[in-house]
C-alpha cells in the first residue's frame, strides 16, 4: 500500500498531468471488506487508531491517496467489484458525473 501511495504521487506532481483530474478505483472491495476484520491496518500506517473495520479503513485508505494528490488535484476515489455487474455499473455513474462536473468547473459552466 505504502509503495502504491508513492506511486500514485508521482504521478499526481507530474508537470503533463497538472490539470488531469484522478478516477482512482480500488478493486476487490469485497475481499478487502472481508479481511479487514481480521488483519489490522495500523502496522502499515501507525497514525490509524479508528476501529479497524472496513468504513473506517476504506475512508482513511482515501484521505491519504487524495492527500498523496495534492494540493489542488481532484481525486475521485471508488471501492469496486468488478466481477459486480451493478456495482459497476453504479461506479461508471459516479465517474461520469465526477468527470462532468470537473470539466464543468474548468470551463465554467458550473
Amino acid at each position: 500500500m505504502k509503495v502504491a501511495l508513492k506511486i500514485f504521487h508521482e504521478v499526481a506532481a507530474a508537470t503533463a498531468l497538472a490539470n488531469a483530474v484522478f478516477l482512482l478505483f480500488f478493486n476487490k472491495s469485497d475481499l478487502f471488506r472481508e479481511l479487514i476484520p481480521q488483519v489490522r491496518l495500523q502496522p502499515c500506517f501507525s497514525k490509524f487508531e479508528e476501529e479497524n473495520d472496513f468504513d473506517h479503513a476504506s475512508k482513511f485508505i482515501c484521505e491519504k491517496f487524495i492527500r498523496a494528490a495534492r494540493p489542488k488535484k481532484s481525486v475521485f476515489p471508488h471501492f469496486t467489484t468488478a466481477t459486480s455487474t451493478e456495482n459497476i455499473k453504479l461506479v461508471f455513474r459516479a465517474c461520469m458525473e465526477s468527470v462532468f462536473k470537473a470539466n464543468s468547473k474548468a470551463t465554467g459552466l458550473s
